[in-house]
């Protein structure tokens, strides 16, 4: 469940966040049930912020995504997310629509890594 390509972050660090949480599975099955059904409100909310654009918009929701990432262990989605706040903190259009398809790309890899992850627990 982990990709650990030494020039990634994980895909999905479980055992870290359980460290987190003292090891609380009940909450971390709650942490990723809400955290799934927040990522498409989030990922509307980057697409509408790009098509628009606004880019304030889309800085505040890509940080959003990367501070919720982190809190469930969605490390590779966080720093995706890391990059495009940046994108849109400098105004750069361009480079947050190049951003785009990464960053929906781990949306979908961690939403099997998680569904995943609840279906063993």
């Amino acid at each position: 469940m982990n990709d650990s390509s030494p020039d990634s972050a994980p895909l999905l660090d479980i055992q870290g966040t359980l460290n987190r949480l003292k090891g609380d599975t009940a909450f971390l099955e709650t942490l990723f049930t809400v955290y799934l059904e927040d990522l498409p409100v989030k990922l509307a909310s980057i697409e509408e912020a790009l098509a628009q654009p606004d880019m304030p918009v889309l800085q505040r929701t890509a940080h959003s995504l990367k501070g919720a990432s982190a809190t469930v262990g969605a490390m590779a989605l966080r720093e995706a997310a890391f990059a495009l706040e940046t994108a849109g903190r400098d105004a750069d259009q361009d480079k947050a629509a190049e951003l785009l398809p990464e960053l929906k790309r781990l949306i979908d890899e961690t939403t099997a890594a998680i569904t995943t992850a609840l279906a063993q627990s």
